[in-house]
């Protein structure tokens, strides 16, 4: 018998779950790191174990045309000037805190429906493309 029992040594970086058999990433995590450390303890045995962690470098960097024209002689049916619309995407660099990007992310499918465009008049995002609807300026954001 008896239970074993564990740590994070650092819970910014990873938790455990109540029974010890799984590493948790909730979403409260702070950081990376590349050499968080997991102790274990079990009657008389006490050992770590000792793990590189990733974790995004904010912000997230989001990918478009910045200037979409007015597609010549194409008519929407009210008669009204198409026009162009772009693919969109957003990208965050991983690494372990402190530490230069180990690799970059492409984590559009994750935040599309937060993408928005700050002035709905000139320009619209749906499904991951940006489409052009009057002449002026907007920003895209996540």
């Amino acid at each position: 018998g008896g239970d074993v029992r564990c740590t994070s040594e650092d819970p910014t970086v990873a938790q455990l779950n109540a029974a010890c058999d799984g590493i948790l990433f909730d979403g409260s995590e702070t950081g990376g790191s590349s050499n968080a450390s997991i102790r274990y303890r079990w009657r008389d045995v006490d050992t770590r174990i000792f793990l590189h962690v990733l974790a995004p470098h904010l912000p997230l960097t989001l990918h478009t045309e910045s200037l979409l024209r007015q597609v010549d002689n194409v008519y929407h049916s009210q008669c009204s000037q198409q026009y162009q619309h772009s693919p969109v995407s957003v990208t965050v660099p991983f690494g372990t805190s402190g530490a230069e990007s180990v690799f970059l992310a492409d984590v559009s499918s994750l935040v599309a429906e937060y993408i928005v465009s700050s002035n709905a008049q000139v320009a619209t995002v749906d499904a991951l493309v940006v489409t052009g609807k009057t002449p002026g300026l907007t920003l895209l954001e996540v």
